[in-house]
């Protein structure tokens, strides 16, 4: 009872944290709401989440929650490729709570509004991907899940199989990876282009070293010292 009071005091002080500046993510706050997760799936106590952490999560059926929640905020979602707990823990606490969400539902309740990996809108020309939809892009794309793809891909399992077919959930994802590797090309693309804009900037990425004591020496009927039967190579 007190280590989960703990956590839900972490959790708050995130979300306070996360109010003032989104710039840092929240990795404690996440950590706490993900062992909050774990231990609700364990011992089937959903309604023991703090409301604190149940609407962090909820924020990811949005498709705008950059300023809502820590969870989904743009930098949680880019320390995927930086930091090793983000990386391993972001995509297992949005599969739990797909999970959680999906056990809660009730047969006469509309449960697409609370799925979070999903599309939204039913106009064909205005079609956005939910922000937990957009995070698992990152999780899947990010460099840490090559270290671990079977744990991303557990959760990208059990995120399909507990969301309603209804709510796309496959689709948001192949939408989310695709606009994000798209991103992450064009930024290779111009970085590439600025390195080798000029010389200097090509020698500063890649150094060219000049000595040339460390050249091959040429040996053979083209070195200074073969025969060349009476022809000078340098006249």
């Amino acid at each position: 009872k007190k280590f989960q009071t703990g956590l839900n005091a972490i959790i708050d002080q995130a979300v306070k944290k996360h109010t003032a500046s989104a710039i840092v993510p929240q990795i404690d706050g996440l950590s706490s709401v993900f062992l909050l997760l774990t231990n609700a799936i364990a011992t089937s106590s959903f309604s023991s989440l703090p409301p604190s952490a149940v609407k962090a999560l909820a924020a990811g059926s949005s498709a705008s929650t950059g300023s809502k929640s820590f969870i989904y905020c743009s930098s949680m979602t880019s320390a995927t490729a930086t930091d090793e707990i983000v990386g391993r823990i972001l995509h297992r606490t949005i599969a739990l709570y797909c999970k959680i969400l999906s056990k809660q539902s009730d047969d006469g309740e509309d449960g697409e509004s609370r799925d979070l990996v999903r599309l939204i809108g039913d106009d064909s020309s205005d079609v956005r991907c939910s922000a937990a939809a957009e995070a698992m892009a990152r999780c899947l794309a990010n460099p840490n899940a090559s270290s671990q793809p079977a744990a991303v891909i557990s959760s990208l399992q059990t995120i399909l199989t507990y969301t309603r077919a209804s709510s796309k959930s496959a689709d948001a994802l192949i939408a989310s990876l695709f606009r994000h590797v798209n991103v992450l090309s064009n930024k290779e693309a111009a970085t590439g282009l600025s390195l080798n804009d000029t010389r200097k900037a090509r020698e500063l990425h890649h150094p060219i070293d000049e000595n040339y004591n460390k050249l091959p020496n040429v040996r053979g009927k083209c070195s200074v010292t073969a025969s060349h039967r009476g022809f000078d190579p340098n006249a």
